[in-house]
């Protein structure tokens, strides 16, 4: 989104093809993912959910997109910007247990003993953070272990992500769908103003703050 915004900075036509049903879902709820939605394109980008990629047209040079629901696109210039998939060949090698990622315990530690993994390659929990802060954390928690300064329990990450987009500035800590996270005890607090584009929302679990 923030190659979109830069895009259509330079005065071109600009479309983001998105393949989940809103945008940021890991960052965004539905009601700010809308809000935000209905922003860009107001700002001149076309924005396309719950669509996918199927083939890239061209004849040595890019000329359209077509859509894996049929729908065929113009383009000058395509670029893709996928997220990370953890590399995980040389671990499979090792006879180290992997599943989407290699799989660590507590201590970061693989299947094989005093073999360790960090950052967007390994699997806890079955999460895969795949942020620059949890690889910081991680690291910090293995160079105790492996200088046997002390062992520290790895609890996960929060995560927590900044973007500054089409004169808007959104940041996501932690929970922001409680909807989808197991027991009761939830409470939202929120404030929207669509017509300002402004959305605030802390989330709480018996009274403590857990997301906003």
């Amino acid at each position: 989104l923030e190659l979109a915004s830069q895009i259509n900075d330079c005065n071109l036509d600009t479309t983001v093809v998105e393949f989940f049903p809103r945008l940021l879902p890991r960052q965004l709820d539905e009601e700010c993912g809308t809000m935000l939605k209905d922003e860009i394109e107001s700002r001149g980008i076309k924005v396309i959910l719950s669509a996918a990629t199927e083939e890239i047209l061209g004849d040595g040079r890019v000329n359209s997109i077509k859509l894996k629901d049929g729908r065929k696109f113009d383009s000058d210039i395509v670029l893709i910007q996928a997220g990370i998939r953890p590399i995980i060949d040389l671990a499979k090698s090792a006879n180290i247990k992997t599943d989407r990622g290699i799989i660590i315990n507590e201590f970061l530690e693989t299947s094989e003993k005093d073999i360790y993994a960090v950052g967007d390659c390994v699997q806890y929990k079955d999460q895969i953070w795949g942020i620059i802060p949890a690889c910081m954390e991680q690291s910090k928690i293995v160079a105790a272990s492996v200088l046997e300064l002390k062992k520290v329990e790895y609890e996960g990450t929060t995560p927590k992500n900044t973007l500054k987009i089409v004169g808007l500035e959104l940041t996501s800590i932690g929970t922001i769908d409680p909807k989808k996270e197991e027991g009761a005890g939830w409470e939202i607090l929120k404030k929207s103003d669509k017509k300002d584009c402004c959305y605030q929302k802390i989330v709480l679990k018996d009274n403590k703050l857990k997301g906003a």
